[in-house]
């Protein structure tokens, strides 16, 4: 889990992100957004669930840090795959000491950079962008304005999967 530095509405996303909205009418939203962070990590450790956590760099500016899983995937079978990203704040999100903390806490067998869509200005961000069945020949994907078609097929490819695209 990302221990955030400067949770917020992130005003390079906002319009391509159906789930952002700004907020109107919540005070101190940081302080309540770790408050429920800290919450979330008691409840998992009460349960015996390990978690590590990495703090995020409040330099960097990184509203989103908070959600890793938009920028990268790990699978069962030791393989992580960072995603490419649309906003240049959400790019500073993908860190080489975090990968390299999975690498050294987990086993990692291999790693399948997706980033170089971004110099063709394909991005895949955003919880839900794909969801990958291991037992289906097929991998649904959300169409949505941040899940650009170019990356989207390179991940079916990488997963040996036939896209098949969902409605909003």
């Amino acid at each position: 889990m990302v221990r955030h530095a400067a949770f917020m509405s992130n005003q390079e996303t906002q319009a391509s992100n159906a789930f952002q909205k700004r907020l109107t009418g919540i005070r101190d939203v940081q302080i309540q957004a770790q408050i429920a962070f800290d919450s979330y990590v008691r409840a998992l450790r009460s349960v015996d669930i390990d978690v590590h956590i990495v703090d995020d760099v409040a330099e960097h500016g990184t509203p989103d840090s908070l959600f890793p899983n938009n920028w990268i995937a790990t699978l069962e079978d030791g393989t992580l795959y960072p995603f490419p990203m649309e906003a240049s704040n959400r790019r500073r999100e993908r860190r080489q000491e975090i990968i390299n903390r999975l690498v050294t806490d987990f086993v990692v067998n291999n790693r399948v950079y997706l980033s170089a869509h971004e110099l063709k200005g394909h991005s895949l961000e955003g919880t839900g962008s794909a969801v990958v069945l291991r037992l289906s020949v097929s991998m649904p994907c959300l169409h949505w304005l941040s899940a650009s078609g170019g990356a989207r097929c390179m991940l079916c490819e990488v997963f040996l999967k036939r896209c098949v695209a969902m409605a909003d």
